[in-house]
């Protein structure tokens, strides 16, 4: 085809962390709508009031991957900063000098 490009399919998460925020973001936000969607059971199980479990839900479908999100980009960034090196033994012999 003569595309010469560089392609990096498989990559770290910690080198793409935008991506990496918004899949965690919408998997979240995919879990929320999808608990949302049996509230009358989860009310059924846990005593709730379905009113208040619906607006709880609504609630969490909005902030959750938000929050996910900001913390998993969070995450990603650090681990992708380089670490500080170590001082070798001989650095305050040779300060000393």
């Amino acid at each position: 085809t003569g595309d010469h490009a560089e392609h990096h399919i498989n990559q770290r998460p910690r080198d793409v962390p935008m991506r990496t925020a918004i899949g965690f973001g919408s998997l979240t936000f995919l879990l929320a709508i999808w608990v949302s969607g049996s509230n009358d059971i989860v009310a059924a199980a846990t005593g709730t009031p379905l009113d208040t479990l619906t607006t709880v839900l609504r609630v969490v479908a909005v902030v959750a991957p938000v929050l996910v999100a900001l913390i998993t980009h969070r995450i990603a960034t650090r681990l992708n900063e380089p670490l500080e090196p170590a001082p070798t033994p001989n650095t305050k012999a040779a300060e000393s000098a």
